[in-house]
């Protein structure tokens, strides 16, 4: 608890959700770093984003608000089915570096494919990409994935 910025409250209050009071009687919360989040009133801590992810701003109060940051997007690893009873496999999300040749702005989105460049989608859940250099760049435009220009 804190007393919200408060210096010399009587009182003390919880912390708001996206900010942390991770010393007993603080006087003050603080915002929740970049690639944590915290959801509840009180947070003692900011929980870390899962997969690598990281947040836009400080005091972050949603997971939603977790992406891959520019430079990165969201790839999948099949770990298999997480239980007897589940048919289908389960996926592990994470951020992973862009490849040279496609253009990733951030977000859960597929990248997209820079001009000169054309990428192949190898596995569209596990997000595999194969990425191959054209001749120049009009015959393949920046866009989405597996684009050639007109005619080719």
């Amino acid at each position: 608890k804190s007393s919200r910025g408060k210096t010399g409250s009587e009182v003390c209050s919880a912390c708001e959700p996206g900010q942390e009071a991770p010393e007993h009687g603080s006087e003050r919360c603080r915002a929740c770093r970049r690639g944590h989040y915290s959801e509840e009133d009180g947070a003692k801590e900011c929980m870390q984003c899962p997969g690598g992810k990281g947040t836009v701003d400080l005091g972050s109060s949603s997971r939603e608000s977790c992406m891959c940051m520019p430079g990165e997007y969201l790839s999948s690893v099949r770990i298999g089915p997480t239980s007897r009873n589940q048919s289908s496999d389960a996926f592990l999300e994470t951020c992973a570096p862009c490849l040279p040749g496609l253009e990733c702005p951030g977000g859960d989105g597929p990248p997209g494919q820079a001009a000169g460049f054309w990428a192949e989608v190898l596995d569209a859940e596990e997000r595999k990409y194969s990425v191959f250099r054209c001749r120049n760049k009009m015959e393949c435009p920046d866009g989405p994935l597996g684009i050639c220009a007109e005619g080719r």
